[in-house]
């Protein structure tokens, strides 16, 4: 009896198994397959929402979502031709289904837009081509132009200082204040425009406002003696418009003036230089009056002698007396405000 029994529950045991099975192999339904389908769309779980769609086709071909659901996850993941296809396996079952034939409809849109796009950015690009190159003809005739100018802007100057080294200032003078030697000249660009021997220490340059120099250079900086000179009009200490007759001759470095050396120009100017402008004492040598002025400067300023000559408020009448023909002569307080030493560096000589 007692093992009757137990042979019965076992039985009983087996069935309720048999029955869980049966009901946890139970396949999904349709609508079922179709909300699994849906959740994994819009959980961009592509591959799970096409197993689930595909299944709704399998199951119930008739049902329009299956193949609009399948084009939906195609378009997501750019298969384009794929999604066509199931959308007109569709279609071809179920006749013209509105939803199908509306989603076919804005494919084609899509891609003529797209074809559309593809033409455009392709004349675009053609069109930025024709550019470039026309760019690149305009340049390289620009490039040529500046190669045959440069040319010819060297040459001039390494004649001027063949010229130079010939005969010295008064061998380049008659050159320098030729009218269209002054235009050639402020053309050139960019500046400074400097040529330079083989061992890149001596040579000659033009700079800003026409000013020329010749000499010594230390990387393309002016270092040493040279000879700095401007064929322009100029206005002397006195007012007087004086063409092509202004230089200095002295030592440079920094590419300034600094050191011993001489301005030419109504008079001649000697004394030391910091930086372009006269520091200490300075002579001027009035060959036409048969006198010397000597001035001390400080940083291109005129310092203030002894023997000013001030009014009852202190303001400066007559400054630095000098001799001419026995009698003291004085120099005008305006000179005072101006900064001395060689142009442009400073505003007189």
């Amino acid at each position: 009896m007692k093992r009757a029994l137990i042979c019965l529950f076992c039985v009983v045991a087996a069935l309720a198994n048999l029955v869980a099975c049966t009901k946890a192999e139970k396949a999904p339904t349709v609508t079922e397959l179709l909300d699994f389908g849906e959740k994994y769309l819009l959980e961009m779980d592509y591959e799970q929402a096409i197993v689930q769609f595909t299944k709704v086709i399998e199951i119930e071909p008739m049902n329009a979502r299956g193949y609009t659901g399948a084009a939906e996850v195609y378009l997501a993941v750019g298969q384009v031709d794929m999604a066509k296809n199931i959308l007109e396996q569709g279609l071809a079952l179920l006749g013209d289904d509105e939803i199908i034939v509306d989603m076919l409809v804005k494919i084609k849109k899509v891609e003529e837009a797209a074809i559309e796009d593809e033409k455009k950015a392709e004349e675009a690009m053609l069109e930025e081509k024709r550019k470039q190159e026309a760019t690149d003809q305009q340049t390289e005739l620009e490039n040529k132009e500046a190669a045959r100018v440069d040319a010819k802007n060297r040459l001039l100057l390494e004649e001027l200082l063949s010229d130079y080294e010939a005969g010295g200032y008064e061998g380049i003078l008659e050159t320098v204040i030729d009218k269209s030697f002054m235009e050639t000249t402020r053309q050139i660009r960019p500046l400074p425009f400097i040529v330079l021997n083989d061992s890149s220490d001596y040579g000659i340059g033009i700079y800003e406002d026409g000013y020329i120099y010749i000499g010594g250079y230390s990387d393309a900086l002016r270092s040493g003696w040279g000879c700095w000179l401007v064929p322009a009009l100029l206005s002397d200490s006195n007012g007087m418009n004086i063409i092509g007759r202004y230089r200095f001759e002295g030592e440079w470095s920094d590419d300034l003036p600094n050191g011993k050396g001489s301005v030419y120009f109504s008079t001649k100017c000697t004394g030391t230089l910091v930086n372009g402008l006269w520091h200490g004492t300075v002579i001027s040598y009035y060959n036409s009056g048969g006198f010397d002025v000597i001035r001390n400067f400080e940083n291109g300023k005129i310092i203030t002698p002894d023997d000013t000559k001030v009014d009852s408020d202190g303001v400066i009448l007559w400054a630095y007396g000098y001799k001419e023909n026995g009698e003291v002569k004085y120099a005008m307080p305006g000179y005072f405000d101006y900064v001395w030493g060689v142009r442009p560096f400073a505003d007189l000589e």
